[in-house]
């Protein structure tokens, strides 16, 4: 990571050209998974790469979604070094919910879905720890609403109704 200006951190978030490829990436790796000789390390191993790949887009810190607090430390330093080691890539979705859903998904069309629905955000170290208590009882979005952790939607710079992104896995 380059220890320039964090100028690529505060732009508007876009979804890439490249995402069908990513996401039928990351489909076709999921379903490797399903093989049943593959060893239940390697099966972990590649989940666990595969929910990385798909909730960095465009970069572990780039994320659609951050928090406001989050948002202002890229915002206000000159440097990535500044802020890096104060802020965390958080799944919406535990890694461990998101690892049972993909596992039991029947089908690509199935897998495609929950892909779909993965997503990382960026918080303070700080708003990390508040949410570790809620991984147990509640999900998605309900733990950033539990956690009050307020969240910046940087495709619009605008606060996410959290509520209403609350779609996750029905």
């Amino acid at each position: 990571m380059s220890p320039m200006a964090s100028e690529s951190y505060v732009s508007f978030w876009m979804a890439p050209a490249d995402m069908p490829s990513r996401t039928r990436s990351a489909v076709r790796a999921v379903l490797f998974t399903q093989d049943p000789d593959l060893h239940p390390q390697m099966r972990d191993r590649v989940l666990k790469e595969v929910l990385w790949f798909v909730t960095e887009v465009p970069g572990k810190y780039a994320t659609r979604h951050r928090s406001v607090a989050a948002w202002e430390l890229q915002r206000k330093s000159k440097r990535v070094a500044d802020w890096v080691s104060l802020v965390a890539h958080e799944h919406v979705w535990t890694r461990a919910t998101c690892h049972v859903r993909l596992l039991c998904a029947p089908d690509a069309e199935a897998i495609e879905a929950v892909i779909n629905v993965l997503q990382g955000c960026v918080v303070t170290r700080a708003e990390h720890q508040r949410l570790k208590p809620f991984d147990a009882t509640r999900e998605g979005w309900a733990r950033y609403i539990a956690a009050d952790v307020a969240v910046i939607d940087t495709s619009t710079g605008t606060q996410a109704d959290l509520s209403a992104l609350e779609t996750g896995f029905d």
